[in-house]
């Protein structure tokens, strides 16, 4: 029955590619916009067929006959379903469906950051903040200052404090009390431009100054044991 699902959606979606690339073929430069569209169905199919492989056959029948009547499955339904499924699932495959959930949340530089985090034992960060001189710091001012993103190669560098709040939020990584091993990196940290750059637009007072919070990143437990998992065999 599965087979059949995927069979017909794989057949629905060639059929409006044939009639897109019909179009095309009256547009000008339609040789370019041709090549361009046949790099798209492919992609589009591949990630189609990838999706249909790793569909409970439940859920495609339900897909299926939920597009079949026009109505789609309520709250009380969809959430029976998943009470039905976790009395019977194993601890495996509870695991193995949350690492799908997780893995496809994250893009392929957050998994580079991943991938760093599993070779270092932690990783100098840094969050910059002002407030009193006596008191603690009242206003963040940078957020995850950390040279994870060069270690890690990551393609779009500015995001990397970005990258780390996701994966922070998804429980992947956590950040412990500083290192006092990494003082030289703490200081390397403190001088990158964009954190002076900060200090000098918040422009402290004579009763306030700069909090300089220093802390390790690393992977968490699930981090690891997610990494662990999804790491490709080199």
């Amino acid at each position: 029955m599965q087979d059949d699902h995927r069979d017909a959606a794989s057949h629905d979606f060639g059929a409006l590619f044939r009639r897109v690339r019909e179009v095309a073929q009256t547009l000008p430069g339609a040789q370019l916009a041709q090549r361009q569209l046949e790099r798209v169905e492919t992609r589009v199919l591949g990630e189609l067929k990838h999706r249909l492989d790793h569909l409970d056959p439940d859920d495609a029948c339900g897909a299926t006959r939920a597009g079949a009547s026009g109505r789609q499955p309520g709250l009380q339904e969809r959430a029976a379903r998943l009470l039905a499924r976790a009395e019977e699932q194993t601890p495996e495959q509870a695991t193995d469906a949350l690492f799908h959930l997780l893995l496809d949340q994250l893009v392929a530089d957050e998994l580079l950051i991943l991938k760093a985090l599993a070779k270092e034992a932690a990783v100098p960060l840094l969050h910059v903040a002002v407030g009193p001189r006596l008191g603690p710091a009242t206003q963040r001012l940078v957020s995850n200052v950390s040279g994870l993103g060069k270690l890690a190669g990551v393609r779009l560098l500015g995001q990397t404090p970005a990258y780390i709040a996701r994966l922070r939020a998804l429980g992947l990584v956590e950040s412990a009390a500083e290192d006092d091993r990494l003082e030289i990196k703490y200081q390397m940290l403190e001088a990158d431009g964009a954190v002076r750059e900060a200090v000098e637009q918040a422009k402290p007072g004579a009763l306030s100054t700069v909090h300089y919070q220093r802390r390790v990143l690393r992977l968490s437990d699930l981090g690891r044991a997610f990494w662990d998992a999804c790491a490709p065999h080199d």
